[in-house]
């Protein structure tokens, strides 16, 4: 381990890495790297990726917990991106 890594980063890569270690999770999170930066909509990712809706809320939750993922509402729409920068240095 690089002695320049404090325990945030480290704690961040963890929590990333471990989100991403489930298979549905890691679809969400391509897919929505590649419709960067417009995003979509939970309805487009349960459909592309064929996810229930009733599990498909609790993937994205803990893939914005894990800082991967941002929301922003629209009118009464809910637009998903992937947070790319927060995957940086």
């Amino acid at each position: 381990m690089r002695d320049d890594v404090g325990p945030e980063p480290e704690a961040h890569a963890i929590s990333a890495l471990a989100a991403l270690a489930q298979p549905t999770r890691l679809a969400i999170f391509r897919l929505l790297v590649r419709h960067e930066p417009v995003g979509i909509t939970a309805g487009v990712i349960a459909e592309t990726i064929g996810a229930p809706h009733n599990t498909l809320s609790s993937h994205l939750a803990i893939l914005v917990r894990a800082g991967l993922l941002r929301s922003s509402r629209e009118g009464r729409t809910i637009i998903y991106r992937s947070d790319v920068k927060a995957c940086g240095p």
